[in-house]
């Protein structure tokens, strides 16, 4: 019995060794691409099904749109310029997607990947780090993150143009370990791309790896780190000094947007640059600021998944620009991780994971004795296993309603019913039918991402009274003759008597309902 037993243990070891590299990269490949196809699953379910507000995704759709087709790039669902609110230009690269497809949905399933992706950029950073030990941990730490609440809730917000930095900033710090020079630039550079804060962020990686060459390669310091951080400095006063005054010098009621749009992330600092310092220098009100109930609560959620563990990594947490923009922002939704803000956040959380799981392994490997170096393998896969625990907690506790384990009967429709549309999906798209693809429309906001393949697509009241999302700002509204009015009725409220002037005047006329959803025609 001892011999068969010996033979066996010897096969297995002699086996693993062999082809255990291939079962870890079958499992990691696996659990990338079931990701991809549950959360694609359950955000074009809800966009189908006109699950969520499609204000975010119609801005960006109708930018993208307009631009393959290489028309005027004003925004109308929003007022704004394509370039003039947010600095995506990474969009340009994005467009020529829509010389293939009209599919809206394209935007969601490249969001899930990049999302889905972001899990093998983990992976290398942690067989880097870890020198191909531990490789079944690695594991663990990618479904962690693939199960990580802030990861499903940025997932399944809208569409948000942060998705690409994800993937792009955790690739790009591969490799900046692996002293790729041109790939890692590139990364940067692409992210530099996503937003106009991302400038922020790579600037901290560019100091980081001032750092990190310190000792092996002060060549590359100048040859990459500060090229890297001097274009992150000009890159910034050419978005707030060129771009966005070039942009919107035609937009009626910039400033006035302008004002209220910086407001939202330093207007409790103070009104003017000296007075915003002060405050920013002074421990007192930084104190006030930092240290709320709702930001107590959202380091609790986003580190609480990871068992606080990143946060024995602060070196490469710091470098999260958008954690702490989203700590000291005065905008509301900036201090929940349900909203894409969080979105940047996401790879530094699991790179200070890594990081710090690598520290704890030095510190045990640095124990002398027996008995220290057999209990290592056990106090490491013991940290792997915890952190799973603590994420599946977290998703039972605060994770998204449609990824939560508790309604697994809700998910598992939308794994069984991919591209599902419901009876709403086709009675609401009788009425869309009917609006000619040239025409000028006005829409409630659950219906403008799937009518905003249109160079005039206005969310009501706009343009019958000027009502922007976002910012508080009363113009003239503008003279646009709309074609089709698509209402729910059961959301317009107190702007119900715009519509009643317009049937009553004679302009408009319903032409067909379906439930509380009317389409109006212009006579």
């Amino acid at each position: 019995m001892r011999y068969w037993k010996k033979n066996i243990n010897d096969w297995l070891l002699n086996h693993w060794q062999k082809h255990g590299g291939i079962y870890i990269y079958s499992i990691l490949v696996f659990m990338i691409l079931f990701y991809i196809y549950a959360l694609s699953a359950i955000s074009i379910n809800r966009f189908n099904n006109f699950g969520f507000p499609d204000y975010d995704i119609a801005i960006a759709d109708q930018g993208l749109w307009l631009l393959s087709h290489g028309k005027d790039l004003f925004v109308t669902v929003n007022g704004l310029h394509m370039l003039g609110d947010h600095a995506l230009y990474i969009h340009i690269l994005i467009s020529p997607i829509y010389w293939f497809t009209d599919n809206i949905r394209v935007l969601l399933l490249l969001q899930t990947f990049c999302f889905g992706i972001t899990g093998l950029g983990l992976f290398l950073i942690f067989k880097e780090r870890f020198k191909d030990r531990y490789l079944i941990g690695s594991l663990f730490v990618v479904l962690s993150y693939l199960m990580y609440p802030a990861t499903h809730f940025s997932n399944l917000e809208n569409y948000h143009v942060e998705c690409f930095a994800v993937p792009l900033i955790t690739f790009g710090f591969y490799f900046l370990l692996i002293r790729k020079h041109i790939p890692y630039l590139a990364c940067m550079v692409l992210t530099l791309l996503c937003k106009e804060e991302m400038a922020f962020t790579v600037f901290m990686i560019g100091l980081y790896s001032v750092y990190f060459f310190w000792k092996e390669d002060k060549k590359a310091i100048k040859r990459v780190s500060l090229p890297l951080i001097s274009f992150c400095l000009i890159w910034f006063l050419f978005l707030f000094m060129v771009s966005f005054p070039f942009f919107n010098k035609d937009i009626p009621g910039y400033e006035e947007k302008k004002t209220y749009h910086v407001s939202k992330t330093a207007g409790s600092f103070g009104s003017t640059p000296t007075e915003q310092i002060k405050n920013l220098l002074n421990p007192s009100f930084m104190s006030k600021k930092t240290f709320t109930d709702q930001n107590k609560q959202y380091v609790h959620e986003v580190f609480f998944p990871v068992g606080y563990i990143a946060l024995l990594s602060p070196e490469t947490m710091v470098l999260s620009a958008s954690f702490f923009i989203n700590i000291l922002s005065d905008w509301y939704y900036s201090h929940y991780i349900r909203y894409h803000y969080t979105a940047p956040v996401i790879p530094f959380v699991y790179i200070s994971l890594i990081f710090a799981l690598s520290r704890i392994d030095g510190i045990i490997s640095g124990i002398r004795g027996r008995i220290a170096r057999k209990a290592k393998g056990f106090v490491m896969y013991g940290l792997f296993l915890l952190i799973v625990l603590f994420t599946f907690e977290a998703n039972t506790e605060f994770s998204h309603y449609d990824t939560n384990l508790k309604h697994w009967d809700h998910i598992n429709f939308d794994l069984t019913h991919y591209n599902y549309k419901n009876d709403r999906y086709h009675g609401v798209y009788g009425l869309i039918d009917q609006i000619p693809r040239d025409a000028s429309v006005t829409t409630t906001y659950h219906f403008l991402a799937h009518l905003s393949h249109r160079e005039e697509i206005f969310m009501f009241p706009n343009p019958f009274e000027v009502s922007y999302y976002g910012y508080e700002v009363k113009e003239r509204p503008p003279e646009v003759e709309i074609d089709y009015l698509l209402i729910e009725m059961s959301v317009v409220r107190d702007r119900q008597h715009i519509i009643d002037d317009l049937v009553s005047s004679g302009n408009y006329s319903l032409i067909d309902r379906f439930e509380c959803v009317e389409l109006y025609k212009l006579e």
